[in-house]
């Protein structure tokens, strides 16, 4: 089984410049999550078009809360609100609990976005709210007490839903606010999903994707006419790979063991690519 979990690229710069240096930032961080079991598909057979999953369940953060106040994260341009009864996922780094969820900019930020924008380019917006992408924003509790005394960033989202957080930086914070422990499958989940594609030959490949991001990956050769099933376990998923039709581009297969619940922590990797050019 090949992990793999490379969840962002950027490049910047000029093609073409007299001169230019390069950059390259690696962050690490850990993902801990529960992957909620379904065994309703034992034993059963169905047939998956393209781009469309084997079997899909979700995942939670091992631990969850939900604020009891309203507050407002961070200051003019980059603010985000969150609501009394917003539920966020944990996040554990270290020896430290701090939770997080995505939130779009308030109306404020969203105001001095526009307004750069115009006069940045002579009022031609190229900073559409559309494009806006969302941020990961995070609590702490430093003594335990029940309420959150401080705010950190953990920059833009490397997801619509995706729980991960990379390098966090201080935050405002408009006050102190409540909060209370849930259950963790009543917080935020992202999509954990079996998905599959054409391979190079004659196979299949499988993969495991979590918050829309490839984490697992395995082969399987496409089984001749009247031939055994070919076996397949990604992500403790056990499947019989039966056939393969080119022409409809689906396959057949028989699901022997659908997901468990099960906690696992992954390895996650941000790269990013910087090109300095100068003129």
């Amino acid at each position: 089984m090949r992990l793999s979990f490379l969840l962002g690229a950027l490049a910047l710069g000029a093609l073409a410049a007299p001169t230019a240096t390069a950059q390259t930032t690696i962050t690490d961080t850990n993902v801990h999550l529960i992957i909620l079991g379904d065994e309703s598909q034992d034993g059963t057979s169905k047939t998956a078009a393209k781009d469309e999953p084997v079997l899909v369940t979700a995942g939670v953060s091992p631990r969850a809360i939900r604020l009891k106040e309203d507050l407002t994260i961070g200051s003019l341009g980059t603010g985000v609100n969150f609501s009394a009864g917003d539920v966020m996922f944990g996040r554990y780094d270290d020896t430290v609990w701090t939770y997080c969820g995505i939130a779009g900019a308030n109306a404020e930020s969203r105001a001095v976005t526009e307004t750069a924008a115009a006069v940045l380019t002579l009022g031609v917006s190229l900073l559409t709210i559309a494009d806006r992408p969302d941020r990961v924003d995070c609590l702490h509790d430093a003594n335990d007490d029940g309420v959150f005394d401080s705010a950190w960033g953990g920059g833009t989202a490397t997801g619509e839903n995706a729980m991960v957080v990379f390098d966090m930086s201080k935050r405002n914070m408009t006050t102190p606010v409540a909060y209370e422990r849930i259950d963790p499958r009543d917080g935020p989940a992202m999509p954990v999903s079996i998905t599959w594609r054409k391979g190079t030959g004659a196979t299949i490949l499988f993969g495991m994707d979590m918050g829309g991001k490839s984490v697992a990956s395995e082969s399987a050769a496409i089984p001749a006419a009247g031939a055994d099933p070919s076996e397949v376990e990604i992500g403790g998923v056990k499947i019989m790979l039966t056939g393969y039709d080119a022409t409809a581009e689906t396959i057949s297969l028989d699901i022997v063991e659908g997901f468990r619940g099960r906690y696992t922590r992954l390895p996650a990797r941000r790269v990013i690519y910087t090109t300095y050019s100068y003129y």
